[in-house]
């Protein structure tokens, strides 16, 4: 797995890995909250945070078959 060139300096400028890990982030809240309220681990809104920051990372990946020219 190849990260694409510069990530380092552009993850911070790509709105899709920026609302993914916003999105990862209220998910987490989600689970915090729920978890406070009731005493249990929301298992579903756990999975779907981690979904969502893989999305953010995946997003750095390189996919160099998008540009067989």
């Amino acid at each position: 797995m190849k990260l694409i060139e510069d990530w380092k300096t552009l993850w911070h400028r790509l709105w899709s890995v920026k609302l993914a890990l916003l999105s990862a982030l209220v998910s987490a809240g989600d689970v915090l909250v729920t978890y406070l309220m009731t005493g249990q681990p929301a298992l579903l809104s756990i999975g779907a945070a981690l979904f969502r920051l893989f999305a953010a990372l995946m997003r750095l990946v390189a996919q160099p078959e998008l540009h067989n020219d």
